[in-house]
C-alpha cells in the first residue's frame, strides 16, 4: 500500500527546500533561503509517514481533499545543540 501511495502523490524528483537557523539561546527563527527542483528522489517510497517522531522539526505533507497524512519526517539541527549550552 506505501508504494501505492507513493505513486498516487509524488513523483521520482524532489523540491529542494534550503533555510537557515538563527536566533538566541531561547528563540529560534527559520529563513527560507532558496528552493530546487532535485532530479531524484532518494527517500523510502515505503516508510513515507515517520512512525518515530523524532526531532524538535518535522516536515509534514497532508492531501487536504482526503484529510490524510502522506508524508511526515522529522529532524534536529546542530543549531539547537548550540542553545542548549547556553539554556
Amino acid at each position: 500500500m506505501a508504494q501505492e501511495d507513493f505513486d498516487k502523490y509524488f513523483s521520482d524528483k524532489v523540491l529542494r527546500f534550503d533555510f537557515i537557523f538563527a536566533g538566541n539561546n531561547i528563540k529560534t527563527v527559520v529563513y527560507p533561503a532558496d528552493m530546487k527542483e532535485e532530479p531524484f528522489y532518494g527517500g523510502s517510497k515505503t516508510n513515507l509517514v515517520d512512525p518515530f517522531d523524532y526531532g524538535n522539526f518535522k516536515y509534514e505533507l497532508f492531501d487536504l481533499t482526503e484529510n490524510k497524512l502522506i508524508y511526515s519526517r522529522g529532524f534536529s539541527t546542530l543549531f539547537q545543540e548550540w542553545q542548549s549550552i547556553y539554556r
